[in-house]
């Protein structure tokens, strides 16, 4: 399991998943600084699957199109769900405040009524 306050980890486990390139790496270290959470000990918590979704969502490289009448695209859909799924469920089950903007949501997803201690959606259990 990972430990969500060390950030050496969840950058490790970003670059795991992800793959990127060192590159980006400055991009990715400000993702993972600007999304983390507080616990309710004022504990910086960072949100590594958010990162990962998110990279994924903005790596043309990942996306094929499937449908030009409507304009539809393959790819990476399903793992950018599942991670900001995981997401979700994390930062409910330990209650971490999300900074506003950083709602494990899909692009368009519209962020719903929410208790003032977070900002993420209370729908999945993490195992």
């Amino acid at each position: 399991m990972t430990d969500f306050s060390d950030y050496q980890a969840n950058l490790d486990l970003v670059k795991t998943l992800t793959g990127f390139d060192e590159a980006i790496a400055p991009n990715v270290e400000i993702y993972l600084q600007e999304s983390a959470a507080l616990d309710a000990n004022q504990v910086t918590q960072f949100r590594p699957y958010w990162v990962i979704a998110k990279l994924l969502e903005q790596s043309s490289q990942h996306q094929q199109l499937s449908n030009a009448d409507g304009v539809g695209f393959t790819g990476m859909v399903r793992p950018i769900e599942s991670y900001l799924d995981i997401q979700r469920g994390l930062d409910r089950k330990y209650g971490w405040a999300v900074p506003a903007g950083f709602a494990a949501l899909m692009v368009g997803e519209d962020l719903p009524i929410l208790n003032a201690n977070t900002t993420s959606i209370p729908n999945i259990s993490v195992y």
